[in-house]
């Protein structure tokens, strides 16, 4: 009996060590699809890495950046009835999901930290992914951005 206790109690403790981040990162990209939906740019182009990877275009200023999430706001882009189906620690392969380019590998190789994660979120109007990370002046640290 003890040792089935034991077993349940290291298993419970190692299950919620490998859970804490994914709920971290769930509520970050929940405030940052807020953030869209309610057309919060300055909070968006705050909490936006430069560069920073649209798609498969790479922004090098902050000012595009803010370019980027003004065009967004002013065609009424939003994540409406968001699900979060996935959250991926970022692999080598990633930059596919975006580009399967030099430049965007190079991008990845150079820019997006082993901190980073994938974070896969379904909506009424499609799928969208982000790379981001948790970082201490924002919920989350967006890298990237792409409507599928």
């Amino acid at each position: 009996m003890w040792k089935k206790f034991v077993y349940l109690s290291l298993l419970a403790f190692f299950y919620a060590c490998t859970t804490m981040n994914v709920i971290d990162h769930k509520a970050g990209v929940l405030s940052v699809i807020n953030d869209i939906n309610k057309s919060n740019t300055q909070a968006l182009i705050t909490c936006s890495k430069v560069p920073f990877l649209f798609d498969g275009e790479i922004l090098l200023r902050k000012a595009d950046v803010s370019i980027l999430w003004n065009n967004l706001k002013e065609a009424d882009f939003n994540i409406d009835d968001p699900l979060i189906t996935a959250i991926e620690k970022v692999n080598q392969d990633t930059y596919k999901e975006f580009a399967d380019t030099m430049e965007v590998k190079v991008f990845f190789n150079k820019y997006i930290s082993t901190d980073c994660v994938l974070i896969r979120v379904k909506s009424t109007n499609g799928e969208n992914l982000f790379i981001a990370a948790e970082k201490p002046e924002c919920d989350l640290k967006i890298f990237a951005f792409k409507g599928v």
